[in-house]
Formats: C-alpha cells, structure tokens, sequence
C-alpha cells in the first residue's frame, strides 16, 4: 500500500494532510499533530513488530524440516490461527513487503541494498541520501549548537535528491514535481522526520531527536541517525 499523501499548500509548502492510504480525510489534519499522531504509532508500532519479529522465529524454529512433516505443520498452524479468530474475532495475518510507489522503479544500478526488493531499494536510497545531506550539514554546526539551527528545508532535500539519484523526480512537469514532492515528504515521515517551523516561520525538516521539536527526553529514543 502506498501512502499517497495528499496535502494542503500555502505558500508553496504542505501544511495540513488532507488524505492517505486512498482515504479522503473528512477534516484536514495539521502537519504538528500529523507528527504527534505518527510519532506515538511509530514508537508503539515499531515495539509491536518487535516482539511479532521475535515470537514468529520461535514458531519458525519449531517447524520440522522434513517435506511431509512441515506440510503437515504448516496446515496445522494455520488451523490453530483459525482457531483463535473464531473464538476472539481476532485475526492474525503474515504481512509480505510491498512496494512504495511505481513510480520509483527505476533506480541506480551503481547502489544496492542487499536483501531488498527494487521498491524498498529505492526507498532507501532516498532516506540515505537525505540522510547523507543532513550529516553534511550538521558538520558545519558549531560545537554544541543545536540541531534546528540545521534550518533544513524540504525543497533542500528534494533538490539533494535529484541531483544525487538520476530516476528521482519524474518529468519536468508541475504535477510530477509535486507528486514526487509529496511522496518524499511521506516517506521521510515514516522513516520518522519531523517537520516543524523554525523561528523565522520557515518550514525545516529533521530526523526525530535531541533538539528537535516534538523529541520527548524521557523517552531518550533518537532517529539512528544521531548515532553516526
């Protein structure tokens, strides 16, 4: 499933979420809260996938090998999900990667991410090289300056990326530009950016950490960024 963020722009720049998900929002939802919202999901989400990541190893581990045998296991396993539905209600499915968007399948042969497929792939080539642009920035800051004083745009990063991945960007027309705009400002999101206005009113995006808007210090959690 593709995001397919849908904004409201003011002055060039998103500033509320007005759809995703093929869904129709019946109120927009401004861009603070859209990233309250996501940030408690992603924190609660990330957890969730966790465990499941750890409780289905062990349930693949005691899977016999032989071809009958697992066969056989297979069919049960699945006859004990059923099982469980049809007492709780509640469903348990096995979720398979999908692509980001069509649109980005034409990525450079020159990098490569192993174990991805070409959608995941050129997601990731996005976030590192946004990445890569933030680092390069954040090493011009002065000792113990803060990480807003960065004042890193979403135009910055767009333009960072199609300098830097040749198939980025569509055509040169007004609505592939936005798309592509949009797209990226979605997929940012959920690698866990934060989109917030600087003192001057200026619209900056940043990984989520120390520093930055939103980041809660108890918690103490950063984008892994921060880490390089």
């Amino acid at each position: 499933m593709d995001p397919n963020y849908e904004w409201k722009f003011e002055n060039g720049m998103p500033v509320a979420l007005t759809g995703a998900f093929g869904i129709k929002l019946p109120e927009e939802i401004e861009i603070d809260r859209l990233f309250e919202i996501q940030e408690k999901i992603m924190i609660t989400s990330s957890k969730f996938i966790e465990e499941s990541e750890k409780a289905n190893s062990k349930l693949q581990k005691s899977l016999p090998k032989k071809a009958a045998e697992l066969q056989f296991a297979r069919a049960f396993m699945y006859y004990q999900l059923h099982l469980h539905q049809e007492e709780t209600g509640v469903k348990i499915t096995f979720v398979d990667r999908g692509d980001i968007n069509a649109s980005w399948n034409k990525r450079d042969e020159k990098e490569s991410f192993e174990g991805l497929n070409e959608s995941d792939e050129n997601r990731a080539l996005v976030v590192k090289t946004c990445e890569e642009y933030v680092l390069k920035m954040a090493a011009l800051l002065e000792a113990n300056a803060s990480r807003k004083e960065l004042k890193i745009t979403p135009r910055q990063l767009y333009e960072a990326c199609r300098s830097k991945l040749p198939w980025f960007g569509g055509n040169d027309s007004d609505e592939e530009r936005v798309k592509t705009f949009q797209l990226l400002l979605g997929v940012l999101m959920e690698d866990c950016w934060v989109v917030f206005n600087n003192e001057e009113g200026q619209s900056n995006l940043l990984p989520y950490g120390k520093g930055v808007p939103q980041y809660d210090e108890d918690l103490g959690v950063e984008h892994p960024i921060w880490n390089n």
